[in-house]
Parts: C-alpha cells; structure tokens; sequence
C-alpha cells in the first residue's frame, strides 16, 4: 500500500466518546494542519466525535455506509476505546477488509497487545507516552499525517506539540466487553485501582524474571522452600546480590504453634510427619540463603555483594508474599494460601504492579512485611545470612523443644555438680539489690538477704567448712539517682560490720576479673560470675539467697550457666521484683527465647545498663 493509494478516500478518525479531551485536541489539530472543516460531507476526514454519530453506542446501516466509503482509518487506542465494542467494531472492519490503520496508542502496553493479538502488520503505528520522547511521538504522527495529504512538517511540529502535551489518556469508565457495570465498578475498576495487574493459579516466569532486577525483595512464607529454590537455581537471587540489594526472608519459627497448627489442618491423619516436613523445609531454606551467599563469594571474592536476611515472622497469616521494589515501583504476587490448600494446589495468585502509593495492595503489602520485618528486629530474631548461619532449634524455643532444651542444661549442670562432690567448700551468693540507702548502705531487701547470708556464714564456719560470700553488682543508677558506691562495697562494707572475715568476701575484684568494662548489672550477670566462681574454684556447693519473686528466673540463668546451687529467698514488706512480672513476662522470655542475657545485643542486656550504669 503506497502513499498515492492512501491519498485517494476519505479517512475514518475511529475514536471511544469518552475520551473527549484527546478528541477536541485531535480535531483542533486536524483542522490547524490541513486548514478544512470537518463534517459530514465528502471532506477529507469523517470523524463521528464531530458528525453526530454517537461511537460506542450506536452501530446502524449509516455508520456501515460510512466506514465501507473511507480507504484508510486513524484509531485512537485508549483504555476506553478498548472498552468498546463499537470501537472495537471498527477497527477490526478495517483490517478485516485490509484498509490501511493509523493507530495512535495512548500508554501503548495494553493497546499494543491488543493491536498484536488481531493485526500482525498496519500501516504505522504510533505510541503517545510519558515515558516516550517528545520528539519520536511528534514525528511518528507528522510522518503518518503527511502520508494521508501531504503538510507543511515543519509548520505542523507546533500543533503537534499542542496536541501532545494537552492530551491525557481518559480514566476508563466503560465496561470490559461482556462485563456487567456492576462487576466492572466493583470488582475489576477497583482491583486497576489497586495496582492489581492480574488473578493466576500457577506459576508465571515472566513475574520471577522480573524480580532479578530488584534492590529490594521481601518474601514472607510458611517455608519458602519451593519459591527460593526456584530463585536460586535460576541465578535470580545471585542477581539481585551481585546488584548489591538486598533480601528479607521472614518465616515462622521451627517448631512454632503456627506451624503445629498447619500441619494438623493440611493434614489431620499425618500430621507428625507433615510437621516433619515443615521442620526440613525450614532446615533447607537456612541451608539454601548460606548456600547462595558462599558461591558468591567464592566466584566473585572481590565483589561487594548485597545481603540476605531471614528473621521470625511472629506475626504471620496463612500466605505467601513475593514483593519487590525497583525506585518507587511496588511489585510482586500475594498468593491466597488457605489451608488445607497450598499455592502448589493452585490456590489464587495475584499479581500486582504500582507506584508505592496509599492504597494500593503493593503499598498495603509493603507496609505489611515491614511490619513483621520490625517486629523480628526488635526482639532480635532478624539475621543477617554468612554462609555459615544455622538453626538448628529455630530461631529461638517453642514449647515442644524447650523441655528438651532444659533437660539437656539440667543434664549438663548435674555432670558438672557431679564433679565438685570430691571438694569441701561453700560458695554464698548474696545477690544484690539497688538502689543504696544515700547511695552507700544496702536497702531493706538487700539488708534482710545479706542478714542471712551471715547467719549461714556463721553455722558453716562454725562446723570447720571453709566458705566464701560473694556480694555482686557494679556502681548502679536508679533513675536519677546514682550510687556513690559499687553494691559489691556496701555489701561487703555491712557484712565486714557483721562480723566476716574480710579475706572471706568476694566483691568488687572478681567483678572486674569476670566483667570487666560490662560490669554487673543484672541477675544474669550476678550468676555468671557466681557460676565462673564456683566451677573454676573447689567449690562442692554453691548457695544462693535471693528475692523469692526472682528465685525461678535465676535458677534458669545458673543452669544456662551450668551449675544446680541450693536456693534461699528472702522476703520483705516491699519486694522490688513483681511477681506478675516475672511470671508472665521475664521467666517465658528466658525459657523460650534470651536464655543468658549475656550477648551484647540481647535486650535485656542493653535495658538494664541503659537503666542502670551511671552516667558521669
């Protein structure tokens, strides 16, 4: 089809009424380019906008005439013109009848699939776009408006300048063919609205591919195994490394009620070994993350590379989320696992695309993960993978494990008691408690327990035992108010007014010989040192006198610690340790999650010297 041949009819502008911006602009154009009016007779164009035919509703013999009359057609591909079944209509009738199209795409992605999947070959194409430059866009339609009756170009490059930049692709208001408006208002206008791109029930490589571009990716999954298998063996989570980004993996706790509770709904008759199951997919997934890390660092060792992180997700629903993030575009697919399905049962899938935006589910999602992410973070079960980080209990104890956790510290400790039953002498732990009395004298609490840590001195000094008392506890601060001593010298100060041998008191130096610049600051850190006391020394029993509130927390710690000591608590009018605070607080803490208090980054740890050491 040459240029000759197009110039000889009558050209059809084929348009949706709904995008009336682009049609008054349109029509403007025309008129300031080749200076005619545009009406129903045998003029150059024919456009139904501006000839009292109303497009997209009404298909009658007249239009028929019409569109059998013209030679050649510009179509304006829009979301609503692709709404339209009399839109539709009209441009397939040109194709169909092999008449040359001019289509103009507003935003061309949809519009051009649509155009590929009916016509492989038109006359020209031409795509209007943000993302497109000005000047590809204004000379795609010069060259196709000169094609149907030659122009002045280079008068015409201003109008179609005005014409670009005045033209807006119209919201889709219409229908989708055959959808009733209630469906399409509900249901599909707000799942666009969303971001949600598309509903699927199996797996989409285009949508994986995709992610290999990310600097952030977030997976949250009951186990992830299947997902981040695939990511590794198609090279896409080394791509996303090697780009330096990074990778945040949050999945339940090994052994967790969450999973408990999974296997016994997926599967009521097995469900032992469905839980096995989730437990080794658990295992893989650690096993998988370092496996990826150590070949990349072994390929590439002179490469920054971007991290891995996997952390607990404490709060988690039934679901599998893939989310990644390139600039401000939001990305990825949220199946809709709901057991006893799983997404490998074809559950719905659904694929989102959006600028990271109130309301939209990528923004939703990512606020969503983020969260959980957080929550990991602060209770300190978000790590970062180095090849060599394992779980082999999880993250940290659930019920069904931690018995057997317990019971094997029980086991480790009574070896060691075991051990020290050949020697002869005691060790008192007298354990200390702030805040000073003027910031000198032990109160009413620490007092009654060093009282009686004397009286049993006594008895033991009495039947020829040799004993020591150890008295803990660095300079504290109590609020605003500091100590002007350490607890370990006034405890000593008031045990040596009571009648001890100073030579037996253990205070301040083997504080510093065991603490150092830590110091002690906490039940943890007082049975720490009691315990390097105790089996570095020969010691055949280890007495420990405390608060009553704080006996079980502390008879914890010294099993971590590896040594069983006899317990003696002391009670007074005003206890400093709440019971309800131990119980259903700081004891499940110790059972299940911070066993020692010890690692620098335990919360516990920071807490209490945030509280307590003092600062001047």
């Amino acid at each position: 089809m040459n240029n000759t041949e197009i110039r000889k009819g009558k050209c059809f502008i084929s348009h949706c009424t709904d995008d009336e911006i682009i049609m008054n602009n349109l029509v403007s154009l025309i008129k300031s380019i080749y200076k005619c009016n545009i009406q129903r007779d045998n003029e150059l164009f024919f456009c139904t906008y501006h000839n009292s035919f109303n497009a997209a509703a009404r298909l009658d013999a007249e239009l028929v005439s019409v569109l059998n009359d013209c030679s050649y057609m510009i179509a304006i591909i829009t979301d609503s013109y692709l709404r339209s079944p009399i839109a539709l209509f009209e441009f397939c009738s040109f194709y169909a009848l092999n008449k040359p199209i001019v289509p103009i795409v507003f935003n061309g992605e949809v519009g051009n699939r649509f155009i590929d999947s009916i016509c492989s070959s038109h006359y020209m194409r031409i795509n209007v776009s943000k993302d497109l430059p000005l000047d590809d866009i204004i000379g795609g339609i010069l060259r196709s408006f000169n094609n149907i009756s030659p122009i002045d170009i280079k008068k015409g490059e201003k109008y179609v300048k005005k014409f670009v930049s005045q033209s807006a692709q119209a919201k889709a208001v219409r229908n989708y063919i055959g959808c009733e408006q209630g469906l399409y208002k509900n249901v599909i206008s707000q799942c666009r609205d969303m971001g949600i791109t598309k509903i699927r029930t199996e797996n989409d490589n285009e949508a994986l591919g995709r992610l290999s571009k990310c600097k952030t990716l977030y997976i949250v999954s009951t186990t992830g195994e299947g997902l981040i298998k695939t990511l590794c063996a198609k090279g896409i989570m080394s791509k996303i490394l090697l780009n330096r980004g990074t990778v945040t993996v949050l999945i339940p706790n090994k052994e967790s009620d969450f999973c408990h509770d999974v296997a016994e709904i997926e599967n009521p008759y097995d469900y032992e070994n469905n839980l096995t199951r989730l437990n080794d997919e658990f295992k893989n997934v650690i096993y998988m993350l370092n496996e990826c890390v150590t070949n990349i660092k072994n390929t590439s060792p002179d490469i920054p590379i971007g991290k891995i992180y996997v952390g607990s997700a404490h709060t988690l629903l039934r679901q599998t989320i893939t989310l990644g993030i390139i600039e401000n575009n939001v990305f990825g697919f949220v199946s809709m696992t709901i057991p006893p399905f799983r997404t490998a049962d074809g559950t719905p899938t659904l694929d989102f695309f959006s600028e990271n935006t109130d309301r939209t589910m990528g923004n939703l999602l990512y606020k969503h993960v983020t969260k959980i992410r957080d929550i990991a973070k602060s209770r300190h079960n978000l790590y970062e993978i180095n090849g060599t980080l394992y779980f082999e209990n999880g993250f940290y104890l659930e019920k069904p494990t931690a018995r057997e956790y317990w019971e094997k510290k029980y086991d480790e400790a009574s070896v060691n008691m075991r051990e020290h039953s050949f020697f002869t002498d005691v060790l008192i732990e007298a354990a200390a408690q702030h805040p000073l009395i003027n910031g000198t004298e032990p109160g009413e609490e620490f007092s009654a327990r060093l009282d009686y840590a004397v009286e049993m001195y006594n008895k033991y000094k009495q039947g020829g035992t040799s004993v020591k008392i150890y008295i803990p506890g660095s300079r504290h601060r109590y609020k605003n108010q500091e100590d002007t001593v350490s607890l370990s010298t006034a405890g000593k100060t008031y045990l040596i007014n009571k009648g001890v041998s100073e030579a037996d008191i253990l205070s301040d130096e083997i504080n510093e010989k065991y603490k150092a610049e830590e110091g002690v600051y906490n039940s943890a850190d007082e049975c720490f040192v009691a315990s390097s006391i105790f089996l570095n020394g020969n010691y055949r029993t280890l007495c420990c006198i405390c608060s009553a509130n704080q006996m079980m927390r502390k008879k914890l710690f010294y099993l971590e610690m590896g040594v069983i000591p006899l317990f003696f608590t002391v009670s007074t009018d005003n206890m400093f340790h709440s019971d309800m605070g131990e119980i259903f607080e700081v004891i499940p803490d110790v059972i299940y999650n911070d066993h020692s208090w010890q690692n620098k980054n335990s919360v516990h740890y920071i807490r209490t010297r945030d509280e307590r050491v003092p600062k001047k």
